[in-house]
């Protein structure tokens, strides 16, 4: 099951910086393991996130921790969530890798201080 939708973003949790940059709009690629492989997230003022494995967390935000079923409980999390192709979501990353931001998520990991990133 690989699984690509956008969702507007609820919410980031106030201890990360980007919490008070406004609304964005989240996409996420869900691999066949049923946990999130790839995130990128939009916001409106022109900042731009990105989340793999690798470097799953900074002090920005994080790529989504959530188990997804194949049935669409998840979907409660993600208000308003809508699938979209993989070539939609390919087009939103190869534009998150051109971020100014990359190298101050890179900057500020926390990788190092929580270790790898635990799909189970």
């Amino acid at each position: 099951m690989v699984l690509y939708f956008k969702a507007p973003g609820r919410s980031i949790r106030k201890d990360f910086l980007a919490w008070d940059w406004g609304e964005f709009v989240r996409y996420v690629e869900v691999a066949d393991d049923q946990c999130a492989s790839r995130q990128v997230e939009v916001f409106d003022n022109g900042n731009v996130l990105r989340y793999d494995r690798a470097h799953w967390c900074d002090d920005f935000a994080q790529l989504v921790r959530l188990k997804f079923s194949r049935k669409l409980k998840w979907a409660v999390f993600f208000l308003g969530a809508e699938e979209i192709t993989a070539a939609e979501f390919e087009k939103v990353w190869r534009a998150a890798q051109r971020s100014e931001f990359w190298e101050q998520q890179v900057g500020r990991s926390r990788v190092p201080e929580f270790g790898s990133y635990d799909s189970g």
